[in-house]
């Protein structure tokens, strides 16, 4: 993130790096799962460019600027009007996401997992493991399990920031040109 210096009445400019804000979430929700979640190879690939990482990264970033105390006001500059949809639908999907039973069946101990797996899903996972090889598969489940450690954390951020999206002291403003489209 980049920032000006903030002196009485002006104001800072940060730009968003979605890789390190989400570095800095798993840091602080982590606890002991936080290296391991760091140092998956599936995490590191995706952490920048995980469908709907940037829109939530951005989300978080409020998060932190907003708990932090130093600004008065927060104003976000998205792209094009679907990309500032996108941003403020980012909570409730996080929360979607976690919901998924994708998601709840990666996350499971591995005896259940197995028995999930072995039940409704082994054609699929063979032919992943052909495809992409067995590493890649135990890396991702690796990860997805790990990131459940952060869950909790996850969840109540998700929440406060749906709150304060929604707060009344919040506003919205469209900017847009008077062009055909």
């Amino acid at each position: 993130v980049k920032g000006a210096a903030k002196a009485p009445g002006s104001f800072s400019a940060l730009m968003l790096d979605a890789e390190k804000t989400f570095d800095a979430l798993v840091s602080e929700q982590g606890g002991d799962a936080a290296a391991a979640i760091l140092d998956n190879r599936v995490y590191r690939s995706i952490a920048g460019s995980l469908a709907g990482a940037q829109e939530y990264m951005a989300i978080e970033r409020v998060h932190q600027l907003h708990a932090s105390g130093e600004f008065d006001l927060i104003v976000i500059d998205t792209p094009p009007s679907r990309h500032a949809i996108d941003v403020l639908e980012a909570p409730d999907r996080l929360v979607s996401f976690l919901s998924n039973p994708v998601y709840r069946a990666l996350t499971m101990p591995s005896r259940s997992f197995a028995k999930v797996t072995n039940a409704a899903s082994s054609a699929f996972l063979w032919t992943v493991k052909r495809l992409a090889g067995p590493k890649i598969v135990e890396e991702t489940v690796e990860f997805f399990r790990s990131l459940s450690a952060i869950e909790g954390g996850l969840r109540t951020r998700a929440a406060e920031m749906s709150a304060l999206l929604r707060d009344e002291r919040t506003a919205f403003v469209l900017v847009s040109s008077p062009r055909a489209e």
